[in-house]
């Protein structure tokens, strides 16, 4: 058997829903969703044969899309679906199933400026009136700026969920991430949005 399985494999673009090109939702879908699937259908007989554990690496955007995340929330989205489903059809074999759900943290999805190439990109090839509508300012999220450089919270939260007897079914990491859920908890919609 398997005792553990963490999917972390991940790619984000975090741009306004109508300038990101359908193929970039389809790009980060096939890593962060159908990615995560097919490794864990892949393991889950090895998984279930010794009552094992799944961690899956979602994030605070896959429980609340704010402005220039849509695209990325799609798939987190999706991934707190599958590991709901998940975790409640193999429960009978006492696998476990916990969520990760960080807020911002910097990793290679920051790293050397190449999402700041890869948004110049789609900003330079969206039509005029697009780049109008939105003005050059507004579209770019500075994630960068609220991201935090210790990991060490994530991959404790990671090490919990497959180490612990009980491990909790989601992890809300960092504290911009609590915030928000706290926030989220206590607001009517409108008023959060």
């Amino acid at each position: 058997g398997l005792w553990g399985l963490v999917n972390n494999a991940g790619i984000a673009m975090f741009t306004a829903v109508e300038l990101t090109p359908l193929s970039e939702y389809k790009k980060m879908a096939d890593v962060n969703l159908w990615g995560l699937i097919d490794v864990t259908l892949t393991f889950l007989p090895l998984i279930r044969k010794c009552g094992g554990r799944v961690v899956n690496i979602s994030s605070i955007a896959g429980r609340l899309s704010i402005p220039n995340t849509g695209p990325y929330s799609v798939t987190k989205y999706g991934v707190e679906a599958f590991s709901d489903a998940l975790r409640r059809e193999v429960s009978p074999w006492g696998v476990k199933v916990t969520l990760v759900e960080p807020g911002g943290f910097h990793t290679r999805f920051l790293a050397e400026g190449a999402m700041e190439k890869k948004l110049q990109t789609l900003w330079e090839s969206a039509n005029e009136q697009l780049r109008n509508d939105y003005g050059e300012d507004n579209y770019k999220t500075p994630i960068s700026l609220i991201a935090s450089s210790d990991l060490s919270e994530v991959v404790e939260a990671i090490a919990q969920g497959i180490l612990a007897s009980s491990p909790g079914t989601r992890c809300l990491v960092g504290k911009d991430a609590r915030f928000i859920y706290w926030w989220l908890t206590i607001l009517p919609t409108s008023t959060a949005d």
